[in-house]
């Protein structure tokens, strides 16, 4: 699959995040921007959104990552769920000699 990998379903989603996500990250944070939607039907519709996270890795690297989310979202029982996503990267960048930490 893509770099980091292909993941379906439940167990995918908990393989991605346990075994790739919190293993790699101490700490991130993702803003999503310019969410476009398009409804394909009355319980569906298409998404296109981007991703910006900044965050340290486990090693202690401040990194900073750019996105795109292409989603399909459905309608069930009245909530509306992301049924499939696919991430398109842009760039996954170490901010070298930077530390993100809080304020003093």
């Amino acid at each position: 699959g893509p770099p980091f990998g292909t993941f379906d379903g439940h167990d995918g989603i908990h393989r991605a995040i346990y075994e790739i996500l919190w293993p790699a990250w101490k700490a991130s944070s993702h803003f999503t921007t310019n969410l476009v939607i398009t409804f394909t039907g009355t319980d569906t519709a298409d998404g296109v959104c981007d991703v910006d996270c900044i965050g340290t890795t486990s090693d202690e690297q401040a990194q900073t990552v750019a996105a795109t989310y292409t989603d399909n979202f459905e309608r069930r029982n009245g909530v509306w769920k992301i049924v499939k996503r696919h991430v398109l990267m842009h760039h996954f960048s170490p901010l070298v000699g930077i530390t993100l930490a809080p304020p003093a």
